[in-house]
């Protein structure tokens, strides 16, 4: 499958739905070791975080060039995010806000994308 019909399958998936989140998923850990657990992102807030970390990583790190919509709202965000699965790696011993983002939930400090096969 081309890039062109991926992204025409993926637009045509958020035509019909807004979110591939319910309001509320039991969080289940993947893995944890003393303060680091990996999951996958349950809630809209945990997709949220994702998308600021790729922010600060992309744009703010790796000089990469955000839009107008990508600097306005720290976030980097594309039409995958709604049909992707997020991988996040948190570290218990600071919150976002120690790590340059904000709240106090513990820091995401690493996160990845899987792209379900069926598409």
């Amino acid at each position: 499958m081309t890039v062109r019909a991926l992204r025409a399958e993926v637009e045509k998936k958020n035509q019909k739905s807004t979110s591939i989140l319910p309001d509320r998923v039991e969080r289940v850990t993947i893995a944890r070791r003393g303060n680091m657990e990996i999951r996958l992102a349950t809630t809209p807030s945990d997709i949220h975080a994702s998308q600021a970390l790729r922010y600060r990583v992309f744009y703010e790190e790796m000089s990469a060039k955000a839009d107008k919509d990508a600097r306005k709202s720290k976030l980097d965000r594309d039409v995958f995010d709604d049909i992707c699965e997020h991988l996040l790696v948190i570290d218990h011993s600071c919150s976002n806000q120690d790590v340059g983002g904000k709240g106090s939930d513990p820091a995401v400090i690493g996160t990845y994308r899987l792209l379900p096969q069926n598409l």
